[in-house]
């Protein structure tokens, strides 16, 4: 496991055995514009707000939505603000992942959620350089990182197998854009994954 997630993870565990409650704000409103939303979250972490390893819980439902769909719509502009091609370093570290994911896949042990999310952490992080526009990479990797917590909540209900199936699908079409420089297409990827896993997420919520 990445040393981010790692550390994440310590500090909700160190939390919870304190019994420190979560600090509670009043909700972004549902359906506020797009920067709304991000200068709520902005000022939430600057000033701390949100203390480093702390969840989103399910009262933030209204807010989280407002979060995903702010991360859609920033990725469908990463054809059009200032793209550029991908190094050849960070080609091979896009395939090294796919290659890695294709190993889990054909393997019969169960998959480690850690090795899930450092390999979703190693080729995002390459993925985003892509942006060549200063202010929309800084956006995206915020909203990626605020969205962690809830992503790992919601991945202890699902079958992990099945979501790496799906990464390795998205991890696919992103290459087969990269290959000809379809930025375009390559942000439509990244929004269509983002919507399907926001779907699915929402199916393992649901009482069963």
């Amino acid at each position: 496991m990445s040393s981010k997630r790692g550390n994440k993870l310590a500090t909700q565990e160190t939390a919870a055995g304190r019994g420190v409650t979560p600090q509670r704000h009043a909700p972004a409103r549902h359906g506020d514009n797009s920067m709304r939303v991000y200068d709520v979250l902005r000022q939430r972490i600057a000033t701390r707000q949100y203390a480093p390893g702390s969840r989103l819980t399910e009262v933030d439902d209204a807010e989280l939505q407002d979060i995903y769909e702010l991360r859609m719509s920033l990725a469908t502009l990463i054809g059009r603000l200032s793209p550029r091609p991908l190094s050849k370093a960070d080609l091979a570290e896009l395939n090294t992942v796919k290659l890695r994911l294709a190993e889990i896949l054909a393997s019969q042990t169960q998959p480690e959620i850690g090795e899930y999310a450092d390999l979703c952490d190693r080729f995002f992080a390459r993925l985003s350089n892509v942006i060549g526009n200063a202010f929309l990479r800084q956006f995206q990797d915020q909203l990626y990182t605020q969205t962690d917590r809830y992503w790992y909540g919601w991945l202890a209900k699902a079958d992990v197998r099945q979501e790496i199936q799906y990464f390795f699908y998205e991890v696919e079409e992103s290459m087969r854009a990269l290959a000809v420089n379809d930025f375009d297409a390559l942000g439509m990827i990244r929004r269509n994954h983002i919507s399907m896993m926001l779907a699915r997420a929402e199916g393992y919520r649901k009482p069963r």
